[in-house]
């Protein structure tokens, strides 16, 4: 005699509302737990890899490879994933510890000026990209970026090259608008209206 193990019987949309309903007030199956099912059938739940704690060096070890990371690219989250050190983990460090939240600061600082010099010489130097004939590549072509070089004035003479609009109220015309009376209000109206 077989033993059935699962049903193939499909549940009403009716059913499958009721089960969703019972399993967010806490009635009924939970999400991710076998309970409900039929027997033979499971949820693989995701597995938890266990804390493993390291030591000091090991952690310098990690900090190194971040820290150089950082300082090449400016990239955090990268930086993070390439040494092996979880996000959360590194804010949690720079919150608790300030000789940690200086060498963060440090190699950050440092990427950034990468970045910079970076921008600077495609900006000048600039870019080789191929240029294709029929398929084939006949030569090369050295673009520089304009807009590399406005963003880069932008931001180092925020005075003379910065986007800006201004409006100057000085104290007279505050006056003038705070002091008109009634009379000259409705005076003005008239005129406007072209009725003296």
């Amino acid at each position: 005699m077989a033993v059935k193990r699962f049903s193939t019987k499909a549940k009403s949309p009716a059913q499958i509302k009721k089960d969703l309903a019972a399993s967010r007030v806490g009635k009924g199956p939970k999400a991710g737990s076998n309970a409900g099912r039929p027997k033979g059938v499971h949820t693989k739940l995701p597995n938890k890899k266990p804390s493993l704690s390291k030591t000091p060096e090991q952690w310098e070890e990690i900090f190194v490879k971040l820290f150089d990371s950082i300082g090449r690219t400016a990239r955090v989250i990268h930086s993070c994933e390439q040494s092996g050190i979880s996000y959360e983990e590194l804010l949690r460090r720079r919150h608790a510890d300030p000789a940690f939240e200086l060498r963060f600061q440090q190699a950050y600082d440092k990427g950034i000026e990468a970045l910079e010099e970076e921008a600077v010489r495609r900006a000048f130097t600039g870019v080789e990209k191929p240029v294709f004939y029929r398929g084939q590549q006949v030569a090369t072509l050295t673009e520089c970026s304009d807009a590399l070089i406005q963003f880069l004035l932008k931001g180092n003479k925020k005075a003379k090259f910065a986007d800006r609009s201004e409006v100057t109220v000085n104290e007279t015309t505050k006056r003038a608008r705070l002091e008109i009376t009634d009379e000259d209000l409705d005076q003005l109206i008239k005129q406007k209206l072209g009725r003296s």
